[in-house]
């Protein structure tokens, strides 16, 4: 880890206000324990999703991983709750996110801002760019119908 503890703690819990102030959004607890690199998790209430074609749901769940040169490189995410989406794939099938084109990452970016672009991808799927999966695919073919 590129920062020494007392310091990516402090980071992370100044970095993190912004999201607990964020409508729906908890984060887990950044103690004193806490092992370096870390991996949080988030949760996300309140944000209209789909587990299944046509079928809502409100409540989604992510594991948002930060790697050994944080805060220099960006956090990967691993989706927990079912999703069905074209740009996230289900648990089954490994939990990848695709935020390539949704947040632009270097040493001054906030996790916060990172949350809050899962979020809006959570509500607004790019169907012209789905990952390469079965169900990805599936969830991009019934976004376009649906659009």
């Amino acid at each position: 880890m590129g920062l020494v503890k007392p310091v990516v703690l402090s980071r992370l819990r100044n970095n993190l206000q912004d999201a607990l102030n964020m409508p729906g959004v908890t984060v887990s607890d950044l103690d004193e324990a806490l092992v370096l690199p870390p991996t949080l998790h988030v949760v996300l209430d309140g944000i209209e999703g789909y587990s299944a074609p046509g079928r809502v749901i409100e409540h989604h769940e992510f594991d948002l991983i930060l790697g050994e040169d944080f805060p220099y490189e960006r956090p990967r995410l691993k989706w927990v709750t079912e999703i069905f989406h074209p740009n996230i794939l289900a648990p089954s099938e490994g939990g990848g996110v695709c935020v390539a084109d949704r947040d632009h990452w270097d040493f001054d970016s906030r996790l916060s801002d990172f949350i809050a672009a899962v979020t809006d991808l959570v509500k607004n799927p790019n169907p012209y760019n789905p990952l390469v999966s079965e169900t990805c695919s599936a969830a991009a073919e019934w976004f376009l119908k649906q659009a």
